[in-house]
This record gives C-alpha cells, sequence and structure tokens, in this order.
C-alpha cells in the first residue's frame, strides 16, 4: 500500500503533507482499522514534525472563540490522537501546546475554585444571625449561576481539548497515557470533569475484575466478563498486581470514587481479603507496598468518600470489615487524620 501511495505522489505530483493530510482524515473516520493504519503510518516517510503539525492543526479548527460558533470537538479525533501518542508517532511535549485550553487559564480557574472552597470552609464555622436580603440573594444566586456555566464550559470536553484527550486515553484503556496527560494539569482538574470521573472508574473496575472473582465474589455471582477489554489494559490476577497502576488511577480519583459507590465497596472487599490473608506480614517487598497502598487508600480515598456519600449503613459496615483487620493502633491514627 505505501508503495503505490509513493507512485500516486510521484506520479500526479501530489504533495506529501496533504496526502498525509488525507490519510489521518481517512483513519479518523475508521478508527476500528487501527490495525491497517498505524503501520502504514510508521512508514510514511516525513519527519515525526509534520505528524504534530498536521495533527495540530485540526484540533485548532475546533477551538472556540468569542466570535464564532465553532462545532464541538468530534470524540474520533480524540480517539485518533491518542492512539498516535500511544503508537510514538507523536510525542505529547510538542503536540500539548496545540491543545485548548491554555495553562494560564486553567491554572487560574483552579486556584479560584480552589480559594472559593477555603472560603466556604472557613464560613462553615460562622455563626451569621443577620438575615440577608432578597437584593443580596438575587446577587447570590446570579454569580452561582455565571459560575456554574464557566465551570461547565471549562470543563466540558467539548472545549477543554486537554480533558478530551484524558478520556480518550482512559476510554482505550491506556492509563499511563491519562496519567502523561492529567499531569501537566493542575492538581485534581481533570477529575472535576463528570465524564473522565466515569472512565476513570469504569477502567478501575475492569482492571481489578479478575481478582475480585476469584477473592472477594460470591459464589453465585462468579462468571466471565461480559464487556470487551481494552487493548491496553493490564488486569489483575493476584494482588501484587494492584501496584503501582490501580492504586495510581484510584488515588488520582480521590473523594470522586464516591460517584461510584460498587467500585468503592470492591475495593474495600479486597483489601479486606488482603488484610484476612496476612497482610505484608507473610513477607516480600510487594505485599508490603500493596499493605502500604491499602493505607493509604483508607486515609485518602475510601474514609472522604464515606463522608461524602448519603447515609449508607452498608458501606459503613464494609469499612469496619476491613478496619477491623488492622491493629488498634493504626486505626485510631487513621481516626485522627479523617477527623
Amino acid at each position: 500500500m505505501l508503495q503505490n501511495i509513493k507512485s500516486l505522489i510521484g506520479r500526479f505530483n501530489l504533495d506529501p503533507n496533504r496526502v498525509l493530510d488525507a490519510i489521518l482524515e481517512a483513519f479518523e473516520g475508521h478508527l476500528e482499522e487501527y490495525a491497517f493504519f498505524l503501520p502504514l503510518l510508521e512508514d510514511y516517510p516525513c519527519e515525526k514534525s509534520t505528524f504534530v503539525n498536521i495533527l495540530g492543526l485540526k484540533f485548532q479548527c475546533y477551538q472556540h472563540s468569542e466570535l464564532d460558533k465553532t462545532p464541538p470537538t468530534p470524540a474520533s479525533l480524540y480517539k485518533m490522537a491518542a492512539l498516535l501518542l500511544h503508537r510514538g508517532l507523536v510525542k505529547l511535549e510538542d503536540f500539548y501546546s496545540h491543545l485548548a485550553l491554555g495553562d494560564a487559564q486553567l491554572k487560574e480557574f483552579h486556584e479560584r475554585i480552589m480559594d472559593e472552597a477555603a472560603a466556604t470552609a472557613r464560613k462553615a464555622n460562622i455563626v451569621s444571625l443577620a438575615e440577608k436580603s432578597d437584593e443580596d440573594r438575587e446577587r447570590e444566586a446570579a454569580a452561582l449561576a455565571e459560575r456554574a456555566e464557566q465551570c461547565r464550559m471549562l470543563l466540558s470536553l467539548e472545549t477543554n481539548q486537554k480533558l478530551g484527550l484524558c478520556h480518550a486515553h482512559l476510554e482505550m484503556g491506556d492509563w499511563r497515557g491519562a496519567k502523561a496527560v492529567m499531569n501537566l494539569l493542575p492538581s485534581f482538574l481533570p477529575v472535576w470533569s463528570p465524564m473522565v470521573v466515569q472512565s476513570l472508574c469504569r477502567l478501575v473496575n475492569t482492571a481489578i475484575e479478575p481478582l475480585y472473582r476469584g477473592t472477594c465474589a460470591p459464589r453465585a455471582a462468579k462468571g466471565s466478563h461480559s464487556t470487551p477489554l481494552p487493548e491496553n489494559l493490564q488486569q489483575c490476577h493476584k494482588f501484587p498486581n494492584l501496584y503501582p497502576d490501580v492504586f495510581e488511577m484510584l488515588f488520582s480519583l480521590g473523594p470522586h470514587v464516591h460517584s461510584d459507590p460498587l467500585l468503592l465497596s470492591k475495593v474495600v472487599r479486597l483489601g479486606r481479603a488482603f488484610l484476612k490473608e496476612g497482610g505484608a506480614s507473610r513477607g516480600g517487598q510487594e505485599r508490603a507496598a500493596v499493605f502500604r497502598g491499602f493505607l493509604s487508600l483508607l486515609d485518602e480515598v475510601v474514609f472522604p468518600c464515606l463522608s461524602l456519600m448519603p447515609c449508607n449503613c452498608g458501606m459503613a459496615e464494609e469499612v469496619w470489615a476491613m478496619m477491623k483487620q488492622l491493629p488498634y493502633e493504626i486505626r485510631y491514627q487513621m481516626y485522627g487524620h479523617w477527623k
């Protein structure tokens, strides 16, 4: 195929860059044929910077401005970019600057939200007996609606191309690629997007499924995994496989795991099963790393999730079933951090 393309370029004096653009257009429209297109693009005679420039131009065509109504960035373009990055045809550090929104805008948004959260926490300890006027209520409601609309715009995958690319990596099971994008964004900003949280929760669910079915699932619930597995995902079949990727995914989610109670219960049950097996006492650096991982999960993920969830007695019982496997010194140290 590549030889035929070269012959056509030479016979009709075609611009190789325009031909590459046409190949990428065809690839975007037939992503299921990635096994054909990716080797073809790897052998295509051009500089790596050409891929970056053409792909960056495609993304810039969908970048919104205040003067026009640009169509949203299509999911197919995000997925194609994620495949090219995963294959090494494009480097993230070269391609990242072509994506909207700007880092300065995202950093300012992140700092403002964090400042507002800190101010709200301070107000929670202040008792005010003065009644607000109707004017003040209307002003607060208008400011709240404006802030909500700005948050929706900045966290939408249609306008925030950096979050869209992160989401595409997660959808194809490429945690390392998604983590590389997350590391370039302000802390926890990616998981403010509900779409990113849902994809990351699904990825963790799929990764731990074999281990959970083998160690924690009731006998009547054991069976085969029915949904198709992402090609780039390494599933866990024993506890050391949880380290480091699954723990990293859960720490990236943080308290947002509370949006998926089923996943939270699976993680807690896995922790209980690991501690029942003896935890780190059975020796080995791998088991010690998993033990430390579960302790950090309790401190940074499970307890905050329990605080954010509506009243859920069953989840509290699951957490206690895990906690009672630990020595009381560790338990009370965690209670102190939680408080």
